[in-house]
């Protein structure tokens, strides 16, 4: 009888995926081999679908599950094209404060030139423009009188910028007998406004806002007349019982305007004043 002795063995054909590997094995005595399978490793799929191509203003993308180990993918998504939008919030102020309106920018496609005009109504003060963190590629030409209504809005520079995020934020003031009510504010712009690093033209989509005057300002639960993290405590504690607290307003605190005052109150009013979650208190 003939005893071989095998050694470890070497792997000569890697598994893949979907194919069965093969592994050999040599006797240490003679020149005799034996192999044995092993065994497909099946996909490794991600736990999200990855884009795998990148919408455009002028196409579609292509998002999927992929593979980690081969360039296998599944449960293909097409993504929408871009559509490059600039937006005014809308915000609720009490008679007599000021409303802070923040122009942010979307899905956009690279910019090296705008100029918007910024109306708004009557019983609207525009006390101060601050420059946000989106397009600061571009230089922005503060208004010299800020006062005139309608205001230009102009941005250039010598390179594209393709940021998206907040690009000015406006600080508005409201007199003491400002009648309850909401005041427009509105977005305009004349063709070629917007132009990319090549000179051509780009298209956006103006998204109008407002400052809603009412008297009460969405989220200022303890009625101090501010919306900010003492909110949220008062209304965690109102919720939690036994802190001897109550609402100065359950329309005010009812701040996704749901007709309810509960924990999605207070995740929202978190959500509004962290940032960065596309939510305004109006």
């Amino acid at each position: 009888m003939i005893v071989h002795i095998w050694d470890d063995g070497q792997i000569t054909t890697p598994a893949t995926c979907t194919e069965q590997g093969v592994k050999t094995y040599a006797c240490s005595l003679c020149s005799e081999k034996r192999t044995e399978p092993i065994p497909a490793l099946g996909h490794d799929w991600s736990k999200e679908k990855i884009v795998l191509q990148k919408p455009t203003v002028s196409s579609t993308g292509l998002k999927a599950y992929v593979c980690s180990r081969c360039s296998e993918h599944k449960g293909e998504e097409v993504m929408p094209a871009l559509v490059p939008t600039i937006t005014a919030a809308s915000v609720g102020v009490k008679p007599g404060k000021t409303a802070e309106v923040k122009l942010t920018i979307k899905d956009n496609p690279g910019i090296m030139g705008a100029v918007l005009q910024l109306s708004y109504a009557e019983g609207l003060t525009l006390q101060k423009i601050t420059v946000g963190d989106a397009l600061t590629r571009l230089a922005f030409a503060q208004p010299g009188n800020l006062t005139a209504n309608p205001v230009n809005l102009l941005w250039d520079g010598t390179v594209a910028d393709s940021s998206d995020g907040t690009m000015l934020t406006l600080t508005f003031a409201t007199d003491a007998e400002t009648p309850e009510g909401d005041y427009p504010i509105t977005l305009s712009c004349a063709p070629g406004a917007f132009y990319d690093g090549n000179l051509e033209d780009v298209t956006f989509v103006l998204a109008q806002g407002k400052i809603t005057v009412r008297n009460f300002a969405r989220g200022d639960a303890n009625g101090d007349g501010a919306v900010n993290a003492k909110d949220v405590t008062t209304m965690r504690r109102y919720l939690a019982g036994g802190f001897d607290v109550t609402l100065s307003d359950a329309t005010a605190a009812d701040a996704n305007k749901d007709g309810a005052v509960n924990a999605k109150d207070v995740t929202y009013l978190r959500r509004a004043l962290a940032g960065g979650f596309g939510i305004t208190l109006d």
